[in-house]
């Protein structure tokens, strides 16, 4: 060979290499990366077996990789290179199945994402980055997405119908439509500013993780799925009927709604129950549950009273007294009044109860409380006790005032101006002068 015919063959070498570059195409995926000089990694599945991909890390230059797993159920293949220049970087290949980079919190983070070239796409794992918006309306056979820890608004996956598992936790999503996503099985979305969200079409949830999104409402629709676990904590539940709800009552199932503004809620029949943390008094909190031993209604946000109270008005917790246990026993209520510096008030001298109703028979120095205890309800103890808010108890009583409460209180026996014992209950006798202890009393 001449070496003319060398210098020639040399030449064409030179411009067929980036002719053969050029030749890939369009890319399967181009992602805006941030550059800090650190290498990240990005891990791949692929449909065909002996398959490599090729990458332009931000140069314009094409890095051949590795040959790529393709059994999704072996795992991953890992491809570690640098983002350079401003961060455009372009992956080709056909038939990727799968695709993470996962960034550092402290690090540099994908900004953006396209993966509309990657319609085979079934597994899209980009957590903790700061993309704000992703086309996915080409990546129909997704069944896994994992983008928890970004900067979504919005997300539109009224086209990924396989999709199976949503992992979208800490983004700023305050609304979705679910309603085409029927094969969800999975669903993670904490920490999403939602008021509300409908999950009635989606029957086929088995994990639901909604924590600490703002949620006041919620529908489940008739799912009935075994097992069902829904973790609703941090909300702002006020009512919550899980009697609709028939997964939640199958072996396993349970719901969690602790830290939430409960007043009232409807669990009979939920295998397992957190209601931890609430506004629930005792005559709401539920009582039969399927598996004692996982129900946590302990503790309780002191339950709301009258913020103040004059001497001789009426209190009226009889409401919490008299409750029935799961096998249907009745038990009274134990009030036990103090201050809020622990002190603990006297019935018949500080105040008289009648069957949960109190009466306060002088003014108090500091705010006071009650402590309600019950055997249905044995995990109120300790740390853990039950009780009311705070209330402060104002007036001047008179002294037939005083009296007439001290002897009703403690029952002491009354006589008429004759000497004649009349009983022992001044608020059941008719209007007159009495004599209670030696000393007159005028009803």
């Amino acid at each position: 060979m001449s070496t003319r015919m060398k210098k020639l063959l040399l030449f064409l070498a030179y411009v067929l290499l980036p002719l053969s570059l050029f030749a890939q195409g369009t890319p399967a995926i181009t992602l805006a990366v941030e550059v800090d000089g650190n290498s990240r990694d990005f891990s791949f599945i692929v449909k065909t077996e002996g398959q490599k991909l090729s990458i332009d890390w931000g140069d314009g230059t094409l890095v051949e990789t590795d040959v790529i797993a393709s059994n999704i159920a072996g795992g991953s293949t890992t491809v570690t290179g640098t983002p350079v220049g401003e961060g455009n970087v372009k992956i080709y290949g056909e038939g990727i199945l799968y695709f993470s980079s996962i960034s550092r919190v402290d690090g540099a983070a994908i900004t953006a994402a396209n993966v509309t070239n990657a319609p085979d796409l079934v597994n899209l794992m980009l957590t903790t980055n700061k993309i704000t918006e992703i086309d996915l309306s080409k990546n129909t056979k997704l069944e896994t997405l994992s983008m928890s820890k970004n900067k979504l608004s919005s997300l539109n996956l009224t086209a990924n119908t396989a999709l199976m598992r949503l992992e979208v936790e800490e983004n700023q999503i305050a609304s979705i439509d679910l309603s085409a996503n029927t094969e969800l099985s999975t669903l993670r979305m904490s920490k999403n500013p939602m008021s509300s969200i409908d999950l009635s079409a989606n029957t086929k949830l088995k994990m639901v993780y909604l924590l600490n999104c703002g949620l006041t409402s919620a529908n489940f629709g008739n799912n009935a799925t075994t097992g069902l676990f829904l973790s609703l904590g941090g909300n702002l539940f006020t009512t919550f009927d899980a009697t609709t709800i028939p997964g939640l009552a199958t072996a396993r199932g349970e719901l969690s709604l602790r830290d939430n503004q409960l007043t009232s809620i409807k669990a009979d029949g939920v295998a397992r129950l957190n209601v931890a943390i609430n506004n629930l008094p005792l005559s709401e909190l539920p009582v039969k549950v399927g598996e004692p031993t996982r129900y946590n209604y302990q503790p309780q946000r002191p339950m709301t009273i009258a913020g103040s109270i004059e001497v001789n008005q009426e209190l009226d917790l009889s409401a919490q007294n008299n409750l029935t246990d799961a096998a249907g026993v009745q038990h009274p209520t134990t009030y036990t009044w103090k201050t809020v510096s622990g002190t603990p008030l006297v019935a018949g001298t500080d105040y008289t109860e009648n069957a949960g109703k109190f009466t306060f028979l002088k003014p108090q120095t500091e705010a006071v409380y009650a402590v309600l205890t019950t055997p249905v309800f044995p995990k109120f103890t300790g740390m853990y006790e039950f009780r009311t808010s705070e209330i402060t108890v104002t007036g001047t009583p008179t002294g037939i005032q005083q009296v007439e409460a001290a002897a009703s209180a403690a029952v002491q026996p009354i006589y008429d101006l004759n000497g004649r014992y009349v009983g022992n209950n001044l608020s059941a006798l008719p209007k007159g002068v009495y004599v209670v202890d030696g000393k007159k009393v005028v009803k």
